[in-house]
């Protein structure tokens, strides 16, 4: 635990803290006849909501699945809203350098 805490951070600690807490108040088990089954699996599927709900957070908007080919001319492209941008910010900087007489 420790190791989480000082390589990840407070959140992750508490976080892995909580699961594990969790995993020990629900009794867990693969017998069906079990009379605490069903509250082993209700932890569990608490446990994966919660933790869906964490990735989905993470992602923050974006698709799960980035399709670069779909929204560009060809995999890897550089939209040419980006490149004219940088272009034009690139030959005004060379032009003024050019004016300043700081390249020959």
């Amino acid at each position: 635990m420790l190791f989480v805490l000082l390589r990840f951070g407070i959140l992750a600690f508490i976080s892995s803290v909580f699961f594990f807490s969790l995993l020990l108040a629900f009794p867990i088990t693969a017998e069906f006849s079990a009379s605490y089954f069903r509250l082993g699996l209700t932890g569990l599927v608490f446990l994966l909501t919660f933790a869906l709900y964490a990735f989905h957070t993470s992602l923050g908007g974006r698709p799960l699945f980035d399709t670069p080919g779909l929204t560009t001319n060809r995999i890897g492209a550089i939209p040419r809203q980006t490149f004219f941008a940088f272009h034009s910010k690139f030959q005004h900087e060379w032009n003024l350098c050019c004016r300043l007489h700081l390249f020959p």
